[in-house]
């Protein structure tokens, strides 16, 4: 049985194959393209229709080379969203989650809905990038459009919707919004009643895996493919979690390392404590009824901006260069916090990290080396930290981290990662969103019987490097 696998990230999308046979999974990359944020008048937003372009793209290269997949499944970042009229038509284009308008409403957001009520209701760290604040923001910029607004979607739920017609929230990016009761699992009437906001604009929540038919009949004519639609666990880091092969018998937490490094444990039930909220954890919808608890980081999109700076720069460094530049420098020259919100969105991230090692009386790194070095060691004790808060929270035992995504490629990463930590340290699979994207349309089509069916089966496809501390 072979599927589509549409994974979009912050800086690129695929289209890929995935062919289940003989009891493994293979993947083969079809279509590949960038992706990045557009400013326009001082906003940063995403060319959504130039996205939705590529994957018809991806999908009539698969009908040029004889393919015919059963399905296809979208999933790509939290957060953000786009705003449908009542003739189905597209709202201007979505806001990107870095762009700054949100912070001038987080705190007035939250002089209306206390944080403790906040949490409580859903369960999701609080970040400006957060949709409730998003909408705060769009609700006090353009009143008067958003009131012409019909349905609000999310942007795997936007794009699925281009592919059928039909408008549904699929449940794990639903859960990103801030707006979801997590009891409930579904909208929060009483926050939507308190942010000001038309409750008919919230689309029906489904669960992951739902088939949503045929795509469209246009888009049937265009592409010359006929295949279903599966909502699969529309947010990227939900079918990142599908695909670890994750042991029952092992007390492991995983790390979906990419753009975000998002650190955390599966559980059957939210944990929404005091010390949970302290910390600023997050209870994400997972898939199969299982919640995401994790904490979000920033990740590898501290050195992406530092490679674009270098680039800009005149020197054109690609990813395995700049890693073998940070092997090389000295250890533990200087320590960022990835956190520091001056890290969000800089215009010059190299130039960032230096004013704050200054700031902070550390020496400023200065090479290629020296600053990567600083970033990916960074990265590791702020994992550490994170996972020391995990077992102090839900009182788990951890010495087993499994890194997947792109993250799982870095040698380094990885071993600082096992240092820092003490944790043995499982690094794979990298293409662990594209396999938790096509594990859920095997599972929606019954061609595969369970999660637990799944991961092993993962887990026979593609084998795992270990790393522990030197």
């Amino acid at each position: 049985m072979d599927v589509l696998a549409v994974d979009i990230g912050a800086s690129s999308g695929r289209v890929i194959l995935g062919s289940f046979s003989k009891g493994k999974i293979k993947l083969e990359i079809l279509h590949r393209f960038p992706n990045k944020m557009v400013e326009v008048n001082g906003h940063l937003h995403w060319d959504i229709l130039s996205i939705f372009a590529e994957i018809k793209t991806g999908i009539k290269i698969a009908k040029n080379k004889g393919l015919n997949p059963k399905s296809i499944g979208i999933d790509t970042w939290g957060v953000d969203y786009g705003l449908l009229t009542k003739n189905g038509g597209l709202l201007g284009l979505p806001y990107a989650y870095r762009d700054n308008r949100t912070k001038s409403v987080f705190a007035e957001t939250l002089k209306k809905i206390p944080k403790e009520r906040l949490y409580s209701l859903t369960g999701i760290q609080l970040m400006q990038i957060n949709t409730i604040f998003q909408l705060a923001s769009f609700k006090k910029q353009f009143p008067d459009l958003l009131n012409t607004a019909d349905k609000l979607l999310m942007i795997p739920d936007l794009l699925n919707y281009f592919l059928t017609g039909r408008k549904y929230a699929e449940y794990t990016v639903a859960s990103t919004t801030g707006m979801l009761d997590i009891k409930k699992r579904d909208w929060s009437a009483e926050l939507i009643k308190k942010a000001g906001l038309n409750k008919n604009i919230f689309p029906d929540i489904i669960n992951s895996g739902k088939n949503l038919g045929k795509i469209s009949k246009k888009l049937r004519s265009e592409t010359g493919i006929d295949c279903n639609v599966v909502a699969v666990a529309g947010h990227d880091t939900a079918s990142a979690v599908v695909a670890v092969p994750i042991d029952k018998n092992e007390n492991s937490c995983y790390i979906s390392s990419g753009t975000w490094s998002l650190i955390g444990v599966e559980l059957k039930n939210p944990v929404t404590t005091a010390g949970s909220m302290k910390h600023n954890f997050s209870n994400e919808g997972g898939f199969a009824g299982t919640f995401r608890f994790l904490k979000n980081v920033n990740g590898l999109w501290i050195i992406q901006e530092c490679q674009r700076i270098w680039k800009s720069r005149g020197k054109h460094i690609e990813f395995s260069e700049i890693c073998a530049y940070a092997k090389k420098s000295k250890p533990f020259g200087s320590i960022i916090d990835p956190d520091d919100p001056v890290f969000l969105a800089p215009k010059d991230m190299v130039k960032e990290i230096q004013l704050y090692c200054k700031k902070t009386g550390q020496k400023a790194p200065e090479s290629i080396g020296e600053v990567a070095r600083c970033v990916f060691e960074s990265l590791a004790f702020k994992y550490k930290k994170v996972i020391d808060l995990l077992k102090e929270i839900t009182g788990a035992k951890i010495d087993a981290i499994h890194i997947v995504g792109g993250g799982s490629n870095n040698e380094l990463l990885c071993q600082l990662t096992a240092d820092a930590t003490g944790c043995k340290v499982m690094a794979g699979p990298v293409e662990a969103t594209a396999l938790g994207n096509i594990g859920v349309q095997l599972i929606s089509a019954g061609e595969i019987d369970s999660l637990d069916e799944l991961r092993k089966i993962i887990k026979k496809s593609f084998p795992v490097k270990v790393w522990r501390t030197l």
